[in-house]
């Protein structure tokens, strides 16, 4: 087996070494290009490194090759990559999927979390749509992925407003190919709890950001009921939003991610919460 960094496709942006490092992980069928709307408003304080998960844009090898079939795995792999680019510890901003690639980060490897921003938290799902998640999985040998992959768009991005989003979902799902695009399927719906089982959420507090769409209906419930035991942890729900808030509402999500990557400390959620009173009190004056 290569080394992580020959396997991972990467792009790094460096503002200087005293900056503080971002290390941005993207959703199901996504790639870096996911992250175009916040680069250049992110790397304007931080360094930046942001990833292609294994199969997915222009990394080499995917998780069918490779074996994975826990999210905890691809943790070593990351983190092997941080340090061949000597980042000792970073905030992770992910969405949906990337969302439980950090989850495996922060339980095997803490020492490298600074905090995190997690927009589309996988933190439960309904029971209805758990059943059909088992369901699809158990017959995905014996239909096109494709029809699958209409399926997981449709339970993630209902709406006709999620319409752009579940167009980026398809085309770069549809890249992925039969194969990948099958492990990774059966890698969500069997380590889906990978994010809500991890009890060291609880330890990063004011560090931890949770951004959710108020229309994301698969996810939010379980958000909001998880976020009552996560003391110190603050949650920004955006109106008129679905699952992929990076995307559909890009202008708020990176306001609301870059001013609470700023504040972030023992006081973080304190001075964040300042932040936004400050901003309604300017709304509302208008």
């Amino acid at each position: 087996m290569g080394t992580s960094l020959q396997q991972l496709y990467v792009e790094k942006y460096v503002k200087d070494e005293n900056s503080n490092w971002l290390v941005l992980l993207h959703g199901f069928g996504g790639d870096t290009r996911m992250w175009k709307r916040q680069v250049e408003a992110f790397r304007e304080k931080n360094n930046l490194l942001i990833l292609d998960l294994p199969g997915h844009g222009k990394s080499t090898k995917g998780i069918a090759e490779l074996g994975i079939r826990k999210f905890e795995e691809l943790a070593d792999m990351i983190v092997d990559v941080l340090k061949e680019h000597k980042i000792e510890k970073a905030t992770f901003v992910c969405v949906s999927l990337g969302t439980l690639v950090f989850a495996g980060i922060l339980s095997k490897h803490p020492e490298v979390v600074q905090g995190a921003v997690l927009s589309g938290a996988v933190l439960g799902i309904h029971a209805f749509w758990r059943g059909l998640l088992q369901v699809c999985n158990k017959i995905r040998g014996c239909v096109p992925y494709m029809i699958l992959m209409n399926i997981l768009s449709g339970i993630l991005l209902p709406l006709r407003a999620h319409q752009k989003s579940r167009k980026f979902f398809m085309k770069s799902g549809k890249a992925l190919g039969r194969r990948e695009f099958m492990a990774w399927f059966n890698l969500l719906v069997n380590d889906i709890d990978a994010l809500k089982d991890v009890k060291r959420l609880g330890e990063l507090k004011g560090n931890l950001l949770i951004v959710m769409g108020k229309e994301d209906h698969t996810f939010i419930r379980g958000v909001k009921d998880k976020i009552r035991s996560l003391k110190g942890c603050k949650l920004k729900v955006l109106k008129k939003c679905g699952h992929v808030c990076n995307i559909q509402k890009w202008q708020e999500f990176n306001q609301v991610a870059l001013d609470f990557i700023e504040s972030m400390s023992e006081q973080g959620v304190e001075r964040f919460n300042s932040l936004e009173k400050q901003k309604q009190q300017h709304i509302n004056k208008k």
